[in-house]
């Protein structure tokens, strides 16, 4: 199964940033809601390692899931280019800026095509931080 690695890199106030390589070379950034301790709907997931496999829903077709989050479900990898865009989820982008203390990423729905069709949709996601950067 192919290995993906998400390493955040920042933790700010309104959202979290992060850098998202594969075995396979693909490279992109990676925006995030807060760490708000794992609350549902409401924080980035835990720092671990999680299966992702293919989803279909009602809103988000083609994209994948995280399975076995602590009491957390439906956490996607699906486009979005603010943290206010998601709901414990993960978007993906090709480019990236903080402003004030907002992260965001560029051509999210580009970045996130590219990703399937490169990665596939199973892989191991492992994610850490690169140090614990808290910018307020």
């Amino acid at each position: 199964m192919k290995t993906v690695k998400l390493e955040r890199l920042a933790y700010l106030e309104d959202g979290t940033f992060g850098e998202l390589t594969s075995d396979c070379g693909f490279h992109c950034y990676t925006v995030e809601r807060p760490w708000l301790d794992n609350k549902p709907w409401e924080s980035c997931v835990p720092e671990a390692s999680y299966e992702c496999q293919p989803f279909d829903g009602n809103r988000f077709k083609g994209v994948v899931e995280l399975t076995n989050v602590p009491d957390r479900s439906h956490i996607l990898i699906h486009p979005a280019n603010w943290p206010k865009e998601l709901h414990g989820c993960i978007g993906l982008g090709n480019g990236w800026e903080i402003t004030k203390t907002v992260p965001m990423v560029y051509n999210s729905k580009a970045t996130c095509r590219e990703f399937f069709a490169k990665v596939g949709k199973e892989f191991i996601l492992t994610i850490t931080s690169k140090s614990a950067i808290l910018w307020e």
